[in-house]
């Protein structure tokens, strides 16, 4: 489907403005894909818009997570260092988005870093004391 079908059905169905989706699409340009590949025209179009996706993704991981360039002698090294950033930036949402409202990450790290582990002889291991705020982290 194309966007101006979606913009109709959406005029229709009431969730658009018809005077402010012409003027939209009065300056809306086009864009043309040009593809070698024997695919379906919306197959490239999803393929385009993973694309642009993961693009946007490692934009923000160099940016929010401070990701170091990328310089592996072998291709092996470049996608573990890609998998490793890619997992932090899943547990960076997914911790925002559970301690949204509640702490900042940086907060809720900072006092993370509170707990200590005493590790004995035998490999018996012995948390410090968790206190109220750390132990509400951790149940999220």
């Amino acid at each position: 489907m194309h966007d101006i079908e979606r913009a109709n059905i959406a005029v229709m169905s009431g969730k658009v403005d018809k005077k402010n989706l012409d003027k939209k699409l009065s300056v809306s340009g086009y864009t043309v894909m040009m593809s070698t590949i024997d695919t379906e025209p919306e197959e490239i179009l999803k393929k385009y818009h993973q694309r642009s996706y993961l693009e946007k993704s490692y934009s923000y991981l160099k940016s929010k997570i401070k990701m170091l360039p990328i310089r592996h002698p072998t291709e092996e090294t470049a996608i573990a260092h890609i998998f490793i950033s890619i997992l932090s930036l899943s547990l960076y949402w997914y911790l925002h988005e559970k301690l949204k409202g509640k702490y900042s990450l940086k907060h809720a790290f900072l006092l993370l870093r509170r707990i200590k582990a005493k590790i004995y002889d035998n490999d018996r291991v012995f948390l410090t004391e968790i206190g109220k705020k750390e132990r509400e982290i951790l149940r999220c």
